[in-house]
């Protein structure tokens, strides 16, 4: 999927929806009502997905969230939205910028400073000494926010903070966080009761979406290539139709390369093998495991994907690996190696590829073992070459 329509589905879909919903649901009948109610659904379900699988940082949106729905029922004055609507921005930025540690995480600590400051204003608000005063107007550059200048500045950082994070991380969370401001800008400056509700649950269904994405992506992606994992493997193979090729990719020598140069190194090795082999046309790319990747041919003859697989082999065998700065391994004097002292003109990597056609009625077991036998084979050979099955 391509990365702008990815910033869209499914989180930013489930946000239009509410927008339009919001325009034209007063046309419905009962739409009032389940306005009224849909919050609160999405919300239980939501604190129940954060406490099942212990994601903190949805609990900590949801909570902020909750009481910009609790603003729009009380349909409290504008005097309080500053507050709110500040909070709500920089809880939602540290959602998205944060990596998951459940509800021991900072974004927690984030969230309770950012009730306390809510209910200090409030306080605030409603001592006698705090005077009153009209409603600020909505002038200058932003005054299409519909906000004041403050409070929209506030909504724009947060925008384009959680866009930042979601292009660098990839993370469905940020992606939740960053569609949720979108909906809490619009049930801020929203007037219709019905519509303002229905917005707030659309940012709380767009944070539970971007969970589920989240919860997703850690069970069916390789958090080290970013490819598909062995799980995503395993059911893909289940609907593998006949004549479907399945090649088999090992780095060769990897155990050496990793005991020479070091662990990271090795990774980042995985990375570049796992980016030329994402990039093999008509073809899907999965991480066996270990230093093994997987891919499919679906449609394609034996010959085009062997031209392919050879084409895939040329490339990693042409790339000039350089070692990047950090840790390196270490001499005999204890010192840390810089790269130039490990490998002065880059690194070779190479791989050793087999392949097999899916044969009619043939199980997924034993095609990976035909497609085993072949790799094996290769290696054997010589490495850095494609071998195909003969079985």
């Amino acid at each position: 999927m391509p990365r702008a329509l990815s910033l869209v589905v499914p989180e930013g879909l489930v946000v239009i929806a509410a927008v339009a919903l919001a325009r034209f649901g007063a046309s419905i009948t009962g739409y009032a009502q389940v306005a009224e109610w849909l919050p609160a659904i999405i919300l239980l379900a939501g604190l129940g997905l954060a406490w099942r699988f212990g994601r903190g940082r949805l609990f900590a949106a949801l909570i902020l969230l909750a009481t910009l729905w609790g603003w729009v029922l009380g349909a409290t004055s504008w005097e309080v939205r500053p507050a709110l609507t500040i909070a709500l921005a920089v809880v939602l930025i540290a959602t998205g910028w944060a990596r998951e540690r459940g509800f021991r995480g900072w974004y927690i600590a984030v969230m309770l400073l950012a009730l306390f400051a809510i209910g200090g204003w409030l306080l605030l608000l409603g001592s006698a000494s705090y005077p009153a005063s009209a409603a600020p107007s909505i002038a200058g550059p932003l005054s299409w926010t519909g906000l004041p200048q403050w409070e929209a500045v506030a909504l724009l950082v947060a925008a384009a903070a959680l866009l930042a994070a979601s292009l660098v991380r990839a993370d469905g969370v940020a992606q939740g966080a960053l569609w949720a401001t979108v909906a809490g800008w619009g049930a801020l400056v929203i007037e219709d009761r019905a519509g303002a509700l229905t917005l707030v649950a659309g940012g709380m269904a767009a944070m539970v979406t971007g969970t589920l994405e989240s919860i997703y992506s850690a069970a069916y992606r390789d958090a080290l290539t970013g490819l598909p994992s062995r799980r995503a493997l395993d059911e893909r193979l289940d609907a593998l139709p006949e004549g479907a090729i399945l090649a088999m990719v090992d780095v060769d020598h990897f155990k050496q390369f990793n005991d020479t140069h070091g662990h990271d190194t090795g990774d980042q090795v995985l990375r570049l093998v796992a980016w030329r082999l994402a990039e093999v046309p008509e073809a899907e790319a999965f991480r066996y495991g270990g230093e093994e990747f997987t891919l499919l041919f679906i449609g394609r003859t034996p010959a085009a994907a062997m031209t392919q697989l050879e084409g895939a082999r040329a490339r990693v065998a042409a790339c000039k690996f350089k070692l990047r700065s950090g840790d390196r391994p270490k001499g005999k004097q204890g010192k840390t190696k810089r790269a130039r002292d490990v490998v002065p003109h880059g690194l070779s990597v190479t791989i050793s590829i087999g392949a097999a056609v899916r044969k009619e009625g043939e199980h997924p077991a034993a095609l990976l073992k035909r497609a085993d036998d072949a790799l094996y084979a290769a290696k054997e050979g010589g490495r850095d070459r494609v071998v195909a099955s003969r079985g």
